[in-house]
């Protein structure tokens, strides 16, 4: 039995479907002849696997890790064959010229191409800082959060919800964009990174949609904070989580202090201040009618490292717990956009400002699995001093410093989501619980036993 591209085929149906076929006693030509009777033995059929590698987490993968400790371990009756471009480049069977002009068109995604040309699966080392299961589970949003642009900014007068990509904000949800600053044009880790998450209240947490991911770079500051302001106000954000560590992080703050022109749009963005009433910041403000909208987060100092650590572990607790969604992947959703936003009609336009917006549709899809490829490489170590530092393996962290920084920002406006048990009486709570057997009312009243330990690394916690 041969089985073609078995990575897209369910094991499942292997194991029931085509495997009940092996029957009979495999005879191979040569059995015919006499001269090489005593050779003959029987041999019952074979299952014969033919596929290019794939990811680490794929069960096709993890039954060749299984055959390959088979035949480490004496197992006669396995084989592995590996076929790396460099064999068909040696027998002539594919030119030399063709793999580099394949190598420099996929230089945005390298890992295509180790997959299918150099039998190198995707997936973490040990040190990784997410796992790829971790991330690449969480990958189910279908509908991305989609900014417009200037033209149709300027077509729609503003009024965005006019826009047939528009994204109604649920009632009492919550949406936070995030920035990881970066003004050196060209740089490998110089990227400047907007990440948007939208949260759903979920009782003692927030679920976390992360739907939104723009990357500039090569961009100066005042620009930079410009694009910020606009994707804030055109997404309904409610909170702008700025990386101001360092100098460069406290000059992006003071700009975001400032009035903002937008001399494209018309339009006049507001200053803001903090809202956690941080004086550091908030006496930098120059807008006296500055809205408090802005969180300032440093990652500096002696703790660091001990800070930027314990933001990856909460990370990898919320993928754990299930309670952080990404889009989908990028092949996997052009039907869907199709269907609700015209995206093969809009791509395939001669009109420019209509490929330019399918291009925004397809974007954070795309920029959500370079995420999940900076999640997998960015490597995190304790140095012998006792600090940790990540290491990106000579890729990018960008989108994942921006992804992390936002969830650290959100794990504390969760802490909001939990009563302060010294201000509240058991016998107030369940008195009101007597009085009422309707449930919104019920709901306003505050539990004062809520759970805390479900705060912690799940030590204690019931399961979600």
């Amino acid at each position: 039995m041969i089985m073609d591209e078995s990575r897209g085929m369910n094991k499942n149906i292997i194991n029931t479907v085509f495997e009940p076929f092996l029957t009979g006693t495999r005879m191979p030509p040569y059995s015919k002849n006499p001269k090489y009777q005593k050779y003959l033995k029987k041999e019952h059929n074979s299952k014969i696997f033919l596929t290019s590698i794939g990811y680490k987490d794929e069960w096709s993968y993890k039954d060749f890790e299984g055959y390959a400790k088979l035949i480490a371990n004496g197992t006669p009756d396995y084989n592995i064959i590996s076929l790396p471009y460099q064999f068909g480049i040696e027998s002539n069977i594919i030119n030399r010229s063709l793999i580099e002009s394949q190598i420099r068109e996929n230089q945005t995604d390298i890992h295509s191409f180790q997959m299918e040309m150099e039998v190198i699966p995707f997936g973490e080392s040990d040190n990784s800082m997410f796992t790829y299961t971790q991330v690449n589970r969480a990958r189910k949003l279908l509908v991305p959060l989609i900014p417009p642009t200037d033209s149709e900014y300027i077509e729609q007068k503003g009024d965005l919800r006019k826009l047939p990509f528009y994204q109604k904000k649920e009632p009492f949800e919550l949406r936070v964009i995030s920035m990881d600053i970066a003004v050196s044009a060209g740089r490998l880790n110089d990227n400047t990174v907007f990440t948007v998450f939208r949260l759903t209240n979920n009782g003692d947490y927030y679920i976390k949609e992360l739907s939104y991911i723009e990357v500039m770079n090569g961009v100066n500051l005042d620009r930079q904070i410009l694009r910020l302001k606009q994707l804030f106000y055109d997404l309904e954000c409610d909170y702008a989580v700025i990386d101001a560590g360092g100098a460069l992080g406290i000059n992006a703050a003071n700009t975001c202090g400032q009035i903002t022109m937008d001399v494209v749009r018309g339009k006049r963005y507001p200053g803001w201040s903090t809202c956690n009433k941080n004086e550091k910041f908030d006496i930098r403000v120059t807008d006296p009618n500055a809205v408090p909208v802005m969180y300032c987060l440093q990652v500096s100092g002696a703790s660091a490292s001990t800070m930027q650590y314990n933001m990856v572990v909460n990370a990898q607790l919320d993928f754990e717990r299930n309670r952080i969604f990404l889009l989908s992947k990028e092949d996997d959703i052009i039907e869907d956009l199709n269907n609700r936003f015209g995206y093969m009609k809009l791509v395939t336009s001669n009109n420019p400002l209509e490929k330019e917006r399918a291009n925004n549709m397809l974007l954070p899809f795309i920029n959500t699995s370079e995420l999940v490829k900076e999640c997998v490489e960015t490597q995190v170590y304790k140095l012998p001093s006792g600090r940790w530092t990540f290491d990106e393996k000579n890729g990018r962290k960008d989108r994942v410093i921006s992804m992390i920084y936002g969830l650290y920002f959100i794990n504390e406006l969760e802490k909001d989501l939990y009563v302060d048990e010294g201000k509240y009486k058991a016998e107030d709570y369940f008195s009101t619980k007597a009085k009422s057997n309707n449930f919104s009312s019920f709901r306003q009243v505050k539990n004062p036993f809520v759970n805390n330990l479900s705060k912690l690394s799940g030590f204690g916690g019931r399961k979600r």
